[in-house]
């Protein structure tokens, strides 16, 4: 395991953060990211979509470039949380979000390009009026009938977050909602309820859904009539308010999942099952680590049935390793981009660190119960 790219802040870069992998034409490896100008690190703050390549397998990366501006949509000065996903067509897309001006909506945009170099912009027409909707970096996926699925999460009331699945069958032109909405239960709704969600398709055609929440777990739900319904929602595994990725290594047809831990000690008092035991110190929570200090990696055999041991990616606890983006290369190793800053920076978001992990060093131990 080895660090193969960190940009930390500078002046007038005050933050470079979460970001998407995608394999070129000419066999490159782009990772596009949000990259901040001005004085401000705040999710509102002025910031483009840059891009670093690749020509070694992750290996080394070239200097990092603005692709996409703020200004090429119009309607702020702040567009972020990037998805790379290959067109139906061959032509790369990055799908973005774009605050208006006085952030009271988000819009969900893309970026079009044949050579992963030069991209044309335009937004996503969505089925319902423009609302404060949440799409997290590295989430559009696509289902093995070709659409294209956003899951998100809109606020209500000013606070409660509740997730629904936004749809493309016209390759990301145009996304609709389905019909559910996924919360958490009334009587478990902490503080902001399910928040940037993830979505991925098994084998046998059913659809996971996962969100982050401030209950101390990851709660999870399944769609197997293609997302007109999900199954109540039930705690996952052990985790602060930080989103999950999940991700399938093409070459194998190994998942493989990247999250935040937390230790039981520090669950809190809406905790509902005891998921897992650990045998590593978890950090404290920090305001400046939100309490990401911890970031594993860990694999399952049996397309997410059940979940092996864990790879300790990061443990640092005056520093969050957050938001974090997967992608498997040619030579058996785990590409792993993330935001890595904390107490130094008084946020967890300011750097983005890239590491390369080969395969074999994941662990496939099964953690003890007690």
């Amino acid at each position: 395991m080895k660090i193969v790219w960190h940009e930390g802040p500078s002046a007038g870069n005050p933050r470079n953060s979460e970001g998407s992998f995608l394999r070129l034409d000419d066999g490159r490896i782009l990772f596009a990211y949000s990259r901040y100008e001005g004085d401000s690190s705040h999710d509102h703050g002025a910031c483009n979509i840059a891009a670093i390549y690749s020509s070694d397998e992750g290996e080394t990366w070239s200097e990092p470039r603005v692709i996409v501006t703020a200004a090429q949509c119009g309607i702020g000065t702040n567009v972020m949380s990037v998805s790379a996903v290959r067109q139906l067509d061959g032509r790369c897309g990055l799908y973005f979000l774009a605050k208006t001006y006085d952030s009271s909506a988000i819009q969900l945009w893309r970026a079009l390009s044949v050579d992963g170099e030069n991209f044309e912009v335009s937004r996503c027409e969505l089925g319902y009026p423009d609302t404060y909707t949440i799409v997290v970096n590295d989430s559009i996926t696509r289902l093995r009938d070709g659409r294209l699925v956003a899951p998100a999460c809109v606020t209500l009331l000013g606070k409660l977050a509740t997730c629904i699945c936004l749809v493309s069958e016209d390759d990301g032109a145009t996304f609709n909602r389905t019909r559910p909405c996924v919360t958490l239960p009334i009587y478990n709704n902490v503080d902001r309820g399910m928040q940037e969600p993830g979505i991925i398709e098994h084998e046998d055609g059913v659809i996971r859904l996962w969100a982050r929440t401030r209950a101390g777990y990851q709660y999870e739900c399944y769609s197997r009539d293609g997302m007109n319904t999900f199954t109540p929602v039930a705690p996952f595994v052990s985790s602060p308010c930080s989103p999950l990725r999940m991700r399938k290594d093409p070459h194998t047809g190994r998942l493989f999942m990247a999250y935040n831990p937390v230790s039981e000690a520090h669950l809190g008092p809406y905790a509902q099952v005891r998921i897992e035991d650990w045998d590593m110190e978890i950090a404290d929570y920090d305001p400046y680590t939100a309490g990401r200090c911890a970031l594993v990696v860990r694999q399952s055999l049996d397309d997410g049935r059940t979940w092996r041991g864990y790879t300790v990616i990061e443990n640092d606890r005056d520093h969050a390793a957050n938001y974090p983006a997967l992608f498997f290369t040619e030579d058996g190793a785990m590409l792993i981009g993330y935001c890595y800053s904390g107490k130094e920076e008084k946020t967890p978001l300011a750097a983005l660190r890239i590491k390369k992990i080969d395969l074999g060093e994941i662990s496939e131990k099964i953690p003890a119960r007690q």
